[in-house]
Order: structure tokens, then sequence, then C-alpha cells
């Protein structure tokens, strides 16, 4: 059973069950590969099982992903590598950041005219990862402590999944040049290449006064996006991250408070 299809049973069986989540459809860019992510890349909004937002089917499904070991064996290939840079599929990676710049260095690598050569992290482990929210009752539960204890060890081992990669970062801007005759600020775009770029003259004076971005930004942006795509009959911006750029103290996340960590403001929404 293919992705599409996992997304069309589950759909069917939400409406069955008449569940009060708001579940995004699943959208794939034409062209491009399924995603890696699970079920794949079906909200887990799908799997709401009351109110939970499809929470305990994550861990179900974190928990899977741990008990196959593939994770474990990764890092100790990536352990067991000699110094310098590591081959891979995708070309040679590096531990460090300063590797990676000293190799474009040395390789002489150019950049077509508005763009740069950067050292990117990339993850070597093609496979779905998981971070529980520090707000979610497993890390308070001493029945789960196990349990706790495995998803904090792969949540290390997310971070360690990475390497440094030489990259080609390209001028949007430049789209059309890249692509002839596909406009970058154009619906098309985002269809065909997965981003599109639009501008918006927002009236929000403090991004990171979340009550500010959530009354004044969140309609500027379902304007934007309705205007953006002329199918569009509905937009909904339905999370964002506020940050507060003086905070010095716990970064964990407080959903009540809407702590998030340090800036910038991001925005995620959907149209329909």
């Amino acid at each position: 059973m293919d992705h599409l299809e996992v997304a069309d049973n589950q759909t069917a069986k939400n409406l069955k069950a008449q569940s009060s989540a708001y579940v995004p459809p699943l959208q794939l860019t034409d062209g491009q590969p399924p995603p890696i992510a699970a079920n794949g890349g079906l909200s887990y909004m799908s799997f709401d099982r009351d109110g939970d937002a499809g929470t305990a089917r994550a861990l179900e499904d974190a928990l899977a992903e741990i008990a196959t070991g593939e994770g474990q064996r990764v890092i100790e290939m990536l352990d067991a590598a000699p110094p310098g840079p590591i081959e891979t599929k995708w070309g040679v990676g590096f531990r460090k950041y300063e590797d990676c710049l000293d190799y474009i260095r040395a390789s002489n690598m150019e950049a077509p005219e508005g763009g740069i050569v950067v050292p990117m992290s990339y993850t070597v482990h093609e496979r779905p990862t998981y971070s529980v929210v520090r707000s979610n009752a497993i890390w308070s539960d001493p029945a789960q402590q196990d349990k706790a204890d495995m998803l904090r060890k792969a949540e290390e081992y997310n971070r360690r999944y990475n390497l440094f990669f030489p990259q080609v970062m390209r001028d949007a801007r430049r789209i059309g040049e890249y692509y002839p005759g596909l406009s970058p600020n154009s619906a098309a775009c985002m269809d065909r290449l997965g981003l599109s770029l639009a501008h918006c003259d927002s009236k929000c004076q403090n991004f990171y006064d979340s009550a500010e971005v959530e009354r004044v930004f969140y309609p500027e942006i379902e304007k934007l996006l309705l205007e953006f795509f002329p199918g569009a009959t509905d937009a909904l911006v339905y999370n964002h991250d506020v940050f507060n750029k003086d905070y010095e103290g716990d970064r964990s996340e407080d959903q009540d408070a809407r702590t998030r960590g340090s800036p910038p403001t991001r925005t995620a929404c959907t149209t329909t």
C-alpha cells in the first residue's frame, strides 16, 4: 500500500469516527520523490484519539522505529569512520562546519551570480525521526521511565546523524533564469519546486509578542495565501513559534506560556 492509499484509507476512518481534530490534507510536490516521513507524510492529526492530535500513535511509531536498531547502526558507522571527510551516497560529508568550509575553499567551488557555497547540515539517516515536547506526560511518568529513556537517547541521536555537506545556494529571485517561464512569485512555482516568494507588509509591531502575532499576523498571512492561490477557498494558520530574544532561562517548551526558545518567529499554515 503506497502513501496515497494510506492517506485515503485513514481519511475514510476519520470521517467514520467523526474526529474533531483538524486534519491537513496530504499534499505532495509534483515530480518529487515521496517523503521519508512516517505514513508517507500524512499528518498525525489523522490518527487522533479522543483529542490527542495523534500523539499516542506518534509515540508508538517512535518506539517502533527505535526498536529496529537502524539508528544505533548509523551512529556506530559514524563513530567508526576515520577523521576527515566521510564518504556517503550524497558525496563527502564532514563532522565539523570548519572542516567542510576548508574543503570548499580548497576545491575552489564556485556559485552562480547571487548565490553562495556554504556548509549545510543534513542527516545521513533517511528514516522518520521524532522529538517529544517537554510538556508531554511521558517525561514525568515513573511507569514510563524506560520509554522516556529510549526517546531521550533517540533525540540525542537525531543531532548526531547530521554531517556538513558543501552546497550551492542559489538566489530564489532568479528562479526564472534557472527554470525559464517559471515565476518565483507564482503558485505554479510552489507546485513544481515546493517553494515560492510572496511579499507581506505586516502591521505587526512586535513579533516577540505571541498575542500580537496571532491577532495581527495570522489574518495577514491568511489573506496573502488566499490571494496567492486563486483556487483556495480557505486558509488556516495552525502553528507558530514565538521567541524571546532576551530570554536566558529554561528553553524547554511550555505550551501554556508559549515559550519556544530563541529568535526568529516562524509560522506554519495551509490552504484548501
